[in-house]
C-alpha cells in the first residue's frame, strides 16, 4: 500500500535533500548528522538558559516564546522519523536509565525553573531581579495569555514527569533482572 505524501512531507523532502552531494560519503553523512544533533542540544540548553534569565528578569513572554521554539525542532524530529517507521522515542528508552536521567532532568528541571520565575513575575508584577524597562503584565490580554501558557505548560510538564517516572521504572525493571 502507498500512500500519498502530503505537502508537509514534500516540504521536509525538499528542505533536507537526502541527495545533496552536501552529504559526502557515508562517514561523512554519519558525522554531519551527529553533529547537527549536537548542534540542536545545545541549542536547547542555551534557549533554556536565556529563557530562564528572561524570566528571572521578568520578560515572561520572551521566556515562553523560547521554550516553545527550543521544543520545535525535537516535535519536527519526532515527526519526520515516525514518517520513516522510526520510533525515537522507543529508542530513547534502550538507553540505560542512568545515562539519560541528567538530560532529562536538565531540560525538566529548566522547564520548571523557568516556569516558576514566570510565575514569580505573574503574581508579583516584576521580576525576581526587576529592569527598568518593564513590560506589564497585571492586566489584560497579555496577562490572561501568559498566565495560562505559565499554568498549561506546568501541567504538561507535570505529566510528562510522571509518564517519564513510570516508562524509567518500567523500563528499569527488565534491565535490573537482566544485571541480576
Amino acid at each position: 500500500m502507498t500512500r500519498k505524501d502530503s505537502r508537509l512531507e514534500k516540504a521536509a523532502s525538499r528542505i533536507m535533500d537526502l541527495d545533496s552531494p552536501a552529504y559526502g560519503d557515508e562517514r561523512e553523512r554519519a558525522v554531519s548528522m551527529e553533529a547537527r544533533a549536537y548542534g540542536i542540544t545545545v541549542g536547547i540548553y542555551l534557549s533554556l538558559v536565556v529563557a530562564l534569565v528572561s524570566a528571572i528578569l521578568g520578560q515572561v513572554l520572551l521566556a515562553v516564546v523560547l521554550l516553545l521554539t527550543m521544543s520545535l525542532p525535537n516535535w519536527a524530529a519526532i515527526w519526520y522519523a515516525r514518517r520513516h517507521d522510526v520510533d525515537i522515542e522507543e529508542l530513547f528508552t534502550r538507553v540505560d536509565v542512568r545515562s539519560r536521567v541528567p538530560h532529562v532532568a536538565a531540560v525538566v528541571g529548566g522547564f520548571l525553573l523557568v516556569l516558576g520565575a514566570a510565575a514569580y513575575t505573574l503574581a508579583t508584577g516584576h521580576g525576581l531581579v526587576p529592569l527598568e524597562v518593564h513590560v506589564d503584565t497585571s492586566h489584560g490580554f497579555g496577562k490572561g495569555f501568559v498566565w495560562g501558557a505559565v499554568i498549561g505548560a506546568i501541567g504538561g510538564a507535570a505529566v510528562a514527569a510522571v509518564q517519564l517516572l513510570r516508562k524509567t521504572s518500567r523500563d528499569a525493571g527488565p534491565q535490573a533482572e537482566a544485571a541480576d
